[in-house]
Protein backbone atom coordinates (compact mmCIF):
# COMPACT_ATOMS: atom_id res chain seq x y z
CA UNK A 1 0.00 0.00 0.00
CA UNK A 2 1.18 3.60 -0.64
CA UNK A 3 2.08 5.55 2.89
CA UNK A 4 1.24 9.30 2.57
CA UNK A 5 5.19 10.05 2.97
CA UNK A 6 5.70 7.77 -0.34
CA UNK A 7 2.65 8.91 -2.00
CA UNK A 8 3.18 12.69 -1.30
CA UNK A 9 7.35 12.15 -2.88
CA UNK A 10 5.39 10.00 -5.97
CA UNK A 11 2.96 13.54 -6.69
CA UNK A 12 6.11 15.60 -6.26
CA UNK A 13 7.97 13.88 -8.97
CA UNK A 14 5.44 13.30 -11.20
CA UNK A 15 4.15 16.49 -11.09
CA UNK A 16 5.98 18.08 -13.68
CA UNK A 17 4.96 15.81 -16.04
CA UNK A 18 1.20 17.04 -15.76
CA UNK A 19 0.60 17.65 -20.01
CA UNK A 20 -2.85 20.17 -19.52
CA UNK A 21 -3.91 21.35 -22.85
CA UNK A 22 -5.82 24.35 -21.90
CA UNK A 23 -8.39 24.11 -24.61
CA UNK A 24 -12.14 22.28 -24.74
CA UNK A 25 -12.16 19.55 -27.63
CA UNK A 26 -14.45 19.99 -30.07
CA UNK A 27 -17.44 22.19 -30.89
CA UNK A 28 -17.61 26.02 -30.97
CA UNK A 29 -19.06 28.94 -28.60
CA UNK A 30 -17.42 27.87 -25.49
CA UNK A 31 -17.46 29.74 -22.36
CA UNK A 32 -14.94 29.33 -19.61
CA UNK A 33 -16.48 28.62 -16.43
CA UNK A 34 -14.52 29.07 -12.94
CA UNK A 35 -14.85 25.05 -11.68
CA UNK A 36 -17.04 25.18 -8.06
CA UNK A 37 -17.46 22.46 -5.82
CA UNK A 38 -18.08 21.34 -2.30
CA UNK A 39 -16.02 18.08 -0.86
CA UNK A 40 -17.83 14.85 0.54
CA UNK A 41 -15.92 12.56 2.63
CA UNK A 42 -16.36 10.12 5.11
CA UNK A 43 -18.01 10.96 8.57
CA UNK A 44 -15.83 9.21 10.68
CA UNK A 45 -12.54 10.32 9.82
CA UNK A 46 -11.14 14.37 9.91
CA UNK A 47 -11.54 15.88 6.00
CA UNK A 48 -7.86 17.05 6.19
CA UNK A 49 -7.00 12.84 6.60
CA UNK A 50 -8.92 11.82 3.59
CA UNK A 51 -8.65 15.31 1.30
CA UNK A 52 -6.08 17.55 1.03
CA UNK A 53 -4.57 20.09 -1.40
CA UNK A 54 -0.47 20.69 -2.34
CA UNK A 55 1.36 21.85 -5.18
CA UNK A 56 -2.02 22.33 -7.50
CA UNK A 57 -3.08 18.97 -6.93
CA UNK A 58 -6.08 17.60 -5.42
CA UNK A 59 -5.70 14.39 -3.86
CA UNK A 60 -8.39 11.96 -2.37
CA UNK A 61 -8.30 9.27 -0.24
CA UNK A 62 -10.83 6.82 1.17
CA UNK A 63 -10.31 3.33 2.90
CA UNK A 64 -13.15 0.76 2.39
CA UNK A 65 -13.89 0.30 6.08
CA UNK A 66 -14.57 4.32 6.08
CA UNK A 67 -18.36 5.35 6.80
CA UNK A 68 -20.59 7.09 4.36
CA UNK A 69 -20.09 10.91 3.49
CA UNK A 70 -23.71 11.61 5.42
CA UNK A 71 -24.79 10.30 8.40
CA UNK A 72 -28.16 7.64 7.32
CA UNK A 73 -26.61 7.13 4.08
CA UNK A 74 -26.33 3.50 2.72
CA UNK A 75 -23.87 4.27 -0.05
CA UNK A 76 -20.48 2.88 -0.24
CA UNK A 77 -17.28 5.16 1.33
CA UNK A 78 -16.20 7.94 -0.94
CA UNK A 79 -14.51 11.20 -0.91
CA UNK A 80 -15.29 13.30 -3.95
CA UNK A 81 -15.44 17.11 -5.33
CA UNK A 82 -19.41 17.54 -5.81
CA UNK A 83 -19.16 20.25 -8.66
CA UNK A 84 -21.70 23.51 -8.48
CA UNK A 85 -24.50 24.12 -9.60
CA UNK A 86 -26.58 21.15 -11.46
CA UNK A 87 -26.53 21.44 -15.23
CA UNK A 88 -29.59 21.34 -17.23
CA UNK A 89 -29.32 22.97 -20.71
CA UNK A 90 -26.89 23.45 -23.35
CA UNK A 91 -23.55 21.41 -23.18
CA UNK A 92 -20.54 21.42 -20.64
CA UNK A 93 -16.86 20.06 -20.59
CA UNK A 94 -15.25 18.79 -17.73
CA UNK A 95 -11.34 18.56 -18.06
CA UNK A 96 -8.41 17.38 -15.88
CA UNK A 97 -5.16 15.75 -15.42
CA UNK A 98 -5.61 12.28 -13.25
CA UNK A 99 -3.43 10.24 -11.64
CA UNK A 100 -4.23 6.31 -9.53
CA UNK A 101 -1.85 4.04 -8.07
CA UNK A 102 -1.30 1.16 -9.78
CA UNK A 103 -2.09 -1.29 -6.60
CA UNK A 104 -5.41 0.32 -5.59
CA UNK A 105 -8.43 -0.82 -7.19
CA UNK A 106 -12.37 -0.60 -7.76
CA UNK A 107 -13.56 2.80 -7.34
CA UNK A 108 -14.99 5.92 -9.19
CA UNK A 109 -12.79 8.58 -10.31
CA UNK A 110 -15.27 10.45 -12.26
CA UNK A 111 -18.83 10.37 -12.64
CA UNK A 112 -22.14 12.03 -14.32
CA UNK A 113 -24.67 12.17 -11.44
CA UNK A 114 -28.75 12.50 -12.36
CA UNK A 115 -29.75 15.56 -10.40
CA UNK A 116 -31.11 14.20 -6.92
CA UNK A 117 -35.23 15.20 -8.05
CA UNK A 118 -34.56 12.85 -10.98
CA UNK A 119 -32.66 9.94 -10.47
CA UNK A 120 -35.41 7.88 -9.00
CA UNK A 121 -37.15 7.96 -12.38
CA UNK A 122 -33.74 7.93 -14.60
CA UNK A 123 -31.27 6.61 -12.33
CA UNK A 124 -28.46 8.18 -10.34
CA UNK A 125 -25.54 8.12 -12.59
CA UNK A 126 -25.20 8.25 -16.53
CA UNK A 127 -21.57 7.66 -16.31
CA UNK A 128 -18.87 6.59 -14.65
CA UNK A 129 -15.57 5.56 -15.02
CA UNK A 130 -14.04 3.26 -12.89
CA UNK A 131 -10.13 2.56 -11.93
CA UNK A 132 -8.42 -1.16 -11.83
CA UNK A 133 -5.38 -2.37 -11.50
CA UNK A 134 -5.55 -4.78 -14.24
CA UNK A 135 -3.77 -4.54 -17.60
CA UNK A 136 -1.15 -1.80 -16.42
CA UNK A 137 -3.77 0.37 -14.52
CA UNK A 138 -7.00 0.46 -16.34
CA UNK A 139 -10.03 2.99 -16.27
CA UNK A 140 -13.25 1.39 -17.41
CA UNK A 141 -16.99 2.60 -18.26
CA UNK A 142 -18.55 1.39 -15.39
CA UNK A 143 -16.74 -2.05 -15.15
CA UNK A 144 -17.35 -2.97 -18.66
CA UNK A 145 -15.84 -0.81 -21.67
CA UNK A 146 -12.13 -0.62 -21.29
CA UNK A 147 -11.53 2.84 -21.85
CA UNK A 148 -7.46 3.23 -21.47
CA UNK A 149 -4.88 0.96 -20.18
CA UNK A 150 -1.38 1.23 -18.95
CA UNK A 151 -2.27 4.11 -16.49
CA UNK A 152 -0.84 3.31 -13.05
CA UNK A 153 0.85 6.11 -11.43
CA UNK A 154 0.68 8.51 -14.51
CA UNK A 155 -0.83 11.37 -15.47
CA UNK A 156 -3.56 11.41 -18.01
CA UNK A 157 -5.77 13.86 -19.26
CA UNK A 158 -9.59 13.67 -19.16
CA UNK A 159 -12.25 15.13 -21.30
CA UNK A 160 -15.77 14.34 -20.69
CA UNK A 161 -18.20 16.13 -22.88
CA UNK A 162 -21.69 16.35 -22.20
CA UNK A 163 -24.67 17.85 -24.51
CA UNK A 164 -28.01 18.27 -22.61
CA UNK A 165 -29.62 19.32 -25.91
CA UNK A 166 -28.70 16.21 -28.19
CA UNK A 167 -28.69 13.59 -25.12
CA UNK A 168 -24.58 12.75 -26.10
CA UNK A 169 -21.75 12.19 -24.05
CA UNK A 170 -18.32 12.30 -25.00
CA UNK A 171 -15.04 11.33 -23.54
CA UNK A 172 -11.27 11.90 -24.77
CA UNK A 173 -8.31 10.62 -22.52
CA UNK A 174 -5.23 12.41 -23.73
CA UNK A 175 -7.21 13.67 -26.10
CA UNK A 176 -8.33 10.18 -27.87
CA UNK A 177 -11.91 9.49 -28.29
CA UNK A 178 -12.63 6.87 -26.27
CA UNK A 179 -16.63 6.98 -25.77
CA UNK A 180 -19.67 8.34 -27.18
CA UNK A 181 -22.97 7.10 -25.91
CA UNK A 182 -26.69 8.99 -25.28
CA UNK A 183 -27.28 9.73 -21.72
CA UNK A 184 -29.83 8.62 -19.58
CA UNK A 185 -32.93 11.22 -21.26
CA UNK A 186 -32.83 13.20 -17.95
CA UNK A 187 -32.17 17.06 -18.11
CA UNK A 188 -30.38 17.85 -14.60
CA UNK A 189 -26.94 16.76 -14.04
CA UNK A 190 -23.86 17.60 -12.36
CA UNK A 191 -20.30 16.10 -11.92
CA UNK A 192 -18.42 14.69 -9.37
CA UNK A 193 -14.55 13.55 -9.30
CA UNK A 194 -12.16 11.39 -6.74
CA UNK A 195 -12.86 8.66 -5.33
CA UNK A 196 -15.82 6.46 -4.69
CA UNK A 197 -15.88 2.41 -4.04
CA UNK A 198 -17.23 0.19 -6.12
CA UNK A 199 -18.52 -3.63 -5.45
CA UNK A 200 -15.76 -5.00 -7.42
CA UNK A 201 -12.93 -6.28 -5.71
CA UNK A 202 -12.08 -3.02 -3.77
CA UNK A 203 -8.38 -2.73 -2.19
CA UNK A 204 -8.62 -0.86 1.65
CA UNK A 205 -6.60 1.60 0.26
CA UNK A 206 -7.70 4.21 -2.43
CA UNK A 207 -6.25 7.47 -3.39
CA UNK A 208 -7.14 9.37 -6.74
CA UNK A 209 -5.28 12.88 -7.45
CA UNK A 210 -6.17 15.02 -9.91
CA UNK A 211 -5.35 18.75 -10.98
CA UNK A 212 -5.59 21.23 -13.66
CA UNK A 213 -9.15 21.58 -13.40
CA UNK A 214 -11.28 23.68 -16.47
CA UNK A 215 -14.50 23.59 -17.42
CA UNK A 216 -16.45 25.48 -20.64
CA UNK A 217 -20.47 25.64 -21.87
CA UNK A 218 -22.06 26.11 -24.75
CA UNK A 219 -25.83 26.47 -26.07
CA UNK A 220 -25.19 23.29 -27.45
CA UNK A 221 -27.02 24.34 -30.45
CA UNK A 222 -23.61 25.54 -32.17
CA UNK A 223 -22.03 24.38 -35.50
CA UNK A 224 -19.17 22.00 -35.32
CA UNK A 225 -15.19 23.28 -35.18
CA UNK A 226 -13.69 23.58 -38.88
CA UNK A 227 -12.20 20.55 -39.65
CA UNK A 228 -8.03 19.97 -38.92
CA UNK A 229 -5.59 18.07 -40.93
CA UNK A 230 -6.57 18.22 -44.76
CA UNK A 231 -3.89 17.19 -46.78
CA UNK A 232 -3.88 16.91 -50.55
CA UNK A 233 -2.25 14.59 -52.30
CA UNK A 234 -1.42 14.07 -56.32
CA UNK A 235 -2.14 10.82 -57.36
CA UNK A 236 -2.47 10.95 -61.31
CA UNK A 237 -4.87 11.23 -62.60
CA UNK A 238 -6.48 12.31 -59.34
CA UNK A 239 -5.96 14.02 -56.50
CA UNK A 240 -6.67 12.50 -52.82
CA UNK A 241 -7.77 14.31 -49.74
CA UNK A 242 -7.91 13.12 -46.33
CA UNK A 243 -9.25 15.32 -43.19
CA UNK A 244 -9.42 14.36 -39.40
CA UNK A 245 -12.79 14.17 -37.67
CA UNK A 246 -14.31 16.54 -36.56
CA UNK A 247 -16.09 16.55 -33.56
CA UNK A 248 -20.15 15.75 -33.39
CA UNK A 249 -20.16 16.40 -37.29
CA UNK A 250 -22.79 14.65 -39.45
CA UNK A 251 -21.42 15.39 -42.81
CA UNK A 252 -18.79 17.52 -44.55
CA UNK A 253 -18.65 19.81 -47.75
CA UNK A 254 -15.26 19.53 -49.58
CA UNK A 255 -14.37 22.94 -51.75
CA UNK A 256 -11.96 23.76 -54.25
CA UNK A 257 -10.63 26.12 -56.23
CA UNK A 258 -7.50 27.69 -58.44
CA UNK A 259 -6.63 30.00 -55.76
CA UNK A 260 -5.21 29.93 -52.15
CA UNK A 261 -7.43 32.80 -51.75
CA UNK A 262 -10.58 31.57 -53.13
CA UNK A 263 -13.62 31.34 -53.82
CA UNK A 264 -13.82 28.04 -53.37
CA UNK A 265 -16.78 25.98 -54.60
CA UNK A 266 -18.87 23.29 -53.19
CA UNK A 267 -17.37 20.22 -55.48
CA UNK A 268 -18.73 17.65 -52.97
CA UNK A 269 -21.87 17.72 -50.01
CA UNK A 270 -22.38 16.11 -47.19
CA UNK A 271 -20.55 13.24 -47.46
CA UNK A 272 -19.62 11.23 -44.27
CA UNK A 273 -16.63 10.30 -44.81
CA UNK A 274 -13.00 11.88 -43.99
CA UNK A 275 -11.78 10.98 -47.32
CA UNK A 276 -12.69 12.33 -50.82
CA UNK A 277 -10.80 11.61 -54.23
CA UNK A 278 -10.84 14.43 -56.90
CA UNK A 279 -11.31 12.64 -60.44
CA UNK A 280 -12.13 16.02 -61.97
CA UNK A 281 -8.70 17.78 -62.49
CA UNK A 282 -6.38 18.34 -65.00
CA UNK A 283 -2.61 18.29 -65.65
CA UNK A 284 -0.74 21.57 -64.99
CA UNK A 285 -3.10 23.71 -62.39
CA UNK A 286 -2.47 23.77 -59.09
CA UNK A 287 -5.84 23.41 -56.64
CA UNK A 288 -6.36 24.60 -53.44
CA UNK A 289 -8.78 22.19 -51.14
CA UNK A 290 -11.09 23.48 -47.75
CA UNK A 291 -12.93 21.05 -45.82
CA UNK A 292 -16.06 22.36 -43.63
CA UNK A 293 -18.00 20.32 -41.34
CA UNK A 294 -21.92 20.19 -40.78
CA UNK A 295 -24.17 19.36 -37.63
CA UNK A 296 -27.98 19.67 -37.09
CA UNK A 297 -27.03 23.21 -36.09
CA UNK A 298 -25.23 24.32 -39.39
CA UNK A 299 -22.09 24.42 -41.16
CA UNK A 300 -18.46 25.17 -39.50
CA UNK A 301 -15.74 27.32 -40.81
CA UNK A 302 -13.41 26.26 -43.63
CA UNK A 303 -10.35 24.11 -43.04
CA UNK A 304 -6.65 25.28 -43.49
CA UNK A 305 -5.94 25.13 -47.53
CA UNK A 306 -4.55 22.09 -48.56
CA UNK A 307 -3.21 21.78 -52.26
CA UNK A 308 -1.96 19.68 -55.11
CA UNK A 309 -0.91 19.59 -58.43
CA UNK A 310 -0.81 16.81 -61.25
CA UNK A 311 2.24 15.94 -63.28
CA UNK A 312 2.63 14.46 -66.38
CA UNK A 313 3.24 10.76 -65.96
CA UNK A 314 6.74 9.78 -66.23
CA UNK A 315 7.91 14.04 -66.60
CA UNK A 316 9.30 16.23 -64.15
CA UNK A 317 9.48 19.44 -66.01
CA UNK A 318 12.09 22.01 -64.36
CA UNK A 319 14.13 25.16 -64.65
CA UNK A 320 17.78 24.13 -64.38
CA UNK A 321 19.04 27.86 -65.33
CA UNK A 322 18.00 31.30 -65.66
CA UNK A 323 20.61 33.91 -67.25
CA UNK A 324 20.62 37.88 -67.73
CA UNK A 325 22.01 38.01 -71.28
CA UNK A 326 22.35 41.44 -73.39
CA UNK A 327 19.50 42.60 -71.10
CA UNK A 328 17.05 39.31 -71.58
CA UNK A 329 16.84 37.00 -69.16
CA UNK A 330 17.51 33.44 -70.47
CA UNK A 331 15.59 30.62 -68.34
CA UNK A 332 16.25 26.76 -69.78
CA UNK A 333 15.35 23.61 -67.94
CA UNK A 334 14.89 19.81 -68.87
CA UNK A 335 12.59 17.11 -67.88
CA UNK A 336 9.76 18.24 -69.90
CA UNK A 337 7.53 15.73 -72.39
CA UNK A 338 9.06 16.11 -75.97
CA UNK A 339 7.43 18.34 -78.16
CA UNK A 340 4.86 19.07 -75.54
CA UNK A 341 3.57 22.69 -74.87
CA UNK A 342 4.96 24.91 -71.52
CA UNK A 343 4.07 28.30 -69.91
CA UNK A 344 6.88 30.91 -68.17
CA UNK A 345 5.13 32.84 -65.73
CA UNK A 346 6.73 35.68 -63.89
CA UNK A 347 6.43 37.63 -60.21
CA UNK A 348 7.64 40.23 -58.05
CA UNK A 349 6.37 37.88 -55.21
CA UNK A 350 7.31 34.40 -54.63
CA UNK A 351 5.02 33.69 -52.43
CA UNK A 352 1.66 34.84 -54.33
CA UNK A 353 -0.66 32.16 -54.99
CA UNK A 354 -0.17 30.50 -59.39
CA UNK A 355 -3.26 32.08 -60.31
CA UNK A 356 -1.64 35.49 -59.58
CA UNK A 357 1.44 35.24 -61.93
CA UNK A 358 1.95 36.80 -65.30
CA UNK A 359 2.74 34.76 -67.87
CA UNK A 360 5.35 36.13 -70.10
CA UNK A 361 5.59 33.36 -73.23
CA UNK A 362 4.57 29.90 -74.30
CA UNK A 363 6.76 27.32 -76.22
CA UNK A 364 7.06 23.49 -76.93
CA UNK A 365 9.84 21.43 -75.04
CA UNK A 366 12.08 19.72 -78.04
CA UNK A 367 12.29 15.95 -79.24
CA UNK A 368 14.99 15.81 -76.00
CA UNK A 369 12.24 17.67 -73.21
CA UNK A 370 14.73 20.59 -72.95
CA UNK A 371 13.28 23.91 -73.61
CA UNK A 372 15.66 26.90 -73.47
CA UNK A 373 13.44 30.62 -73.63
CA UNK A 374 13.98 34.40 -73.58
CA UNK A 375 12.44 36.47 -71.76
CA UNK A 376 12.47 40.06 -72.53
CA UNK A 377 13.97 42.92 -70.26
CA UNK A 378 11.70 44.37 -67.57
CA UNK A 379 13.15 47.30 -67.09
CA UNK A 380 10.31 48.66 -64.27
CA UNK A 381 11.42 44.89 -61.64
CA UNK A 382 13.75 45.31 -59.72
CA UNK A 383 13.64 41.55 -59.60
CA UNK A 384 11.66 39.00 -61.14
CA UNK A 385 10.80 35.26 -59.74
CA UNK A 386 9.99 32.73 -62.83
CA UNK A 387 8.11 29.50 -62.65
CA UNK A 388 7.12 26.50 -65.20
CA UNK A 389 3.83 25.53 -65.58
CA UNK A 390 2.91 22.56 -68.01
CA UNK A 391 -0.58 21.69 -69.05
Amino acid sequence: MFKPKTLLALLLAFAACILSASAQIGGTGWTPKTPSFKVQSPTNAPLNSRYWFTNNIYHFLTYSNDGAFAIGNTTLPRTEHRYNPDYTNGEIQYQASIMAPGDENSYSVFQIHTGDAQSSTYGSTTFMIFWFTNSGGSIRYYSGTVLATNLANKWFQLNVDHNVVTHTLRAWVDKKLVYTRQDNGASDFYFKAGVYEQKHGPTLRMDTSITNILMWTSSGTNPPAGPTGLAATAANPQIKLTWNNSVAATSYNVKRSTSAAGPFTNILANVTTTNYTDAAVTIGPTYYYVVSALDPFGESTNSTPASATLVLPGYHPSITQTLLQDGNMLISGTGGQPNAPYSILASTNVSLPLAQWNPVGTSSFNNAGVFNFTSPPAPNSPQLYYRLQTP
